[in-house]
């Protein structure tokens, strides 16, 4: 397995700067499946020296992930597979909610964190409300063990990230609901309200500073710091809302936003393109049609990109667009350059 000191620079190299919180959360799933291969190496039935034996878990010396439960669904091969069932490359795959638990034990505790952060900020909520559940039942089953705990997360930290995720899933799915009644700019308030918990523990007024309006009536004076598919979907939800409001110019400024942070993110850059013509910016609003039909175009024949290179979140991408949708976009776009024209 990989120096846990090297995990956790490039983890934070990843996490600091970049805002890659999808490569954080595969290179953490990726590093895991490389510890569970050498799983049970250090058991006494594998020629370990055990030191101590408590509930069938072996403690032995020079084993980094001790007492951990057993494997459930993460194997060592899921990411060595050239390609899946699906063709999609070792380096865009995603563990199940199992697979995820079973990784949270198996990475150096100053790493799992960030990992829990990455599940939450992909919006992978099962995964990280398992992961969690288990690290802190783990917690509470060994909380006197000193020879086990000095190896895992401590707990106040897994507290302050279940925190984060509940509110987080209730501030979001309580905004999708006011959105589908109607309630746009309350929508938008609710969304966001859940962009700044992970600017916490910053006031109300500094976040409002930074941000503009913090109950979020208001378009964000700048995109979440923190990045994440997350991050992106809640502005671009902001700008749905802006726009069902008749608010175009906000609208614009959330999709920005949100591009800021996924900039192959193809329904905000859609949307932002139809409320650039709502406000009569057509040049705008065409170079965003373009972009928009560029990026999938190329991705019929290139659906995924190369490893290491594509933005900062995959979802929403080219490859999602179907042919059907290109061809209408196509039409709008022809649309626009034919009402230019006859202007």
């Amino acid at each position: 397995p990989r120096s846990a000191s090297f995990m956790e620079e490039y983890v934070r190299y990843l996490a600091g700067g970049k805002k890659r919180w999808f490569e954080v959360a595969n290179r953490c799933e990726r590093w895991a499946a490389e510890n569970a291969a050498v799983e049970g190496v250090f058991a006494r039935d594998r020629g370990g020296t055990a030191t101590r034996e408590e509930d069938g878990a072996f403690l032995t010396e020079g084993d980094p992930f001790p007492g951990v439960p057993p494997l459930e669904d993460l194997t060592e091969d899921f990411f060595r597979k050239k390609d899946d069932a699906n063709g999609v490359p070792f380096y865009l795959r995603t563990l199940s909610d199992v697979g995820a638990k079973d990784a949270a034990f198996r990475l150096p505790k100053q790493i799992v964190p960030y990992y829990l952060r990455a599940l939450r900020l992909e919006e992978r909520y099962g995964a990280a409300i398992r992961a969690l559940n288990a690290l802190l039942e783990f917690d509470a089953h060994f909380e006197k063990e000193q020879e086990y705990m000095k190896y895992f997360v401590d707990r106040t930290l897994l507290l302050r990230e279940k925190d984060k995720l509940e509110r987080t899933i209730k501030f979001k799915e309580e905004g999708d609901g006011l959105f589908r009644d109607g309630y746009f700019e309350r929508a938008a308030g609710m969304y966001g309200e859940c962009l700044v918990i992970d600017q916490e523990p910053e006031s109300a007024a500094t976040a409002a500073t930074r941000f503009g309006d913090v109950h979020g009536t208001q378009p964000f004076a700048k995109p979440a710091e923190a990045g994440g598919r997350l991050h992106a979907v809640l502005h671009s939800n902001r700008a749905a809302c802006f726009s069902s409001l008749g608010r175009y110019d906000d609208a614009i400024a959330e999709c920005t936003h949100a591009l800021d942070i996924h900039n192959m993110y193809m329904k905000a850059m859609l949307r932002r393109a139809r409320c650039y013509l709502k406000v009569g910016e057509e040049e705008k609003a065409k170079a965003d049609f373009r972009k928009w039909i560029t990026f999938a175009n190329g991705a019929m024949s290139l659906p995924f990109p190369p490893v290491g290179q594509g933005p900062a979140c995959f979802f929403d991408m080219p490859a999602n667009v179907s042919r059907e949708e290109l061809g209408k976009v196509k039409k709008e776009m022809e649309d626009v350059g034919a009402i230019s024209r006859s202007a």
